[in-house]
């Protein structure tokens, strides 16, 4: 980047941003139709049935996961050698 953006010519800038941008563009058209190919042919989900989602628990908020995760005191952590109470 130092050698492109000390270079001093701006066209050579503009062909370089160009570039990158064009690059970014057309690698992720790439993935996207790998990915909607991909879902086409594997059809995920197809052999899930309304009687396997009953049984899935359902949180009542987005963070309940994240906070029954981190202990309530950091003295629960055993890899930190904190003696318990």
């Amino acid at each position: 980047m130092l050698g492109v953006g000390g270079s001093g010519d701006s066209t050579t800038l503009k062909n370089v941003g160009l570039r990158i941008a064009l690059y970014f563009v057309v690698t992720t058209m790439i993935a996207v139709t790998m990915g909607i190919t991909l879902a086409l042919l594997l059809k995920p989900g197809l052999y899930v049935t309304a009687f396997d989602l009953s049984s899935v628990a359902v949180t009542s908020s987005m963070s309940e996961p994240l906070n029954t995760s981190i202990p309530e005191r950091i003295s629960q952590l055993k890899w930190l050698g904190a003696k318990k109470d």
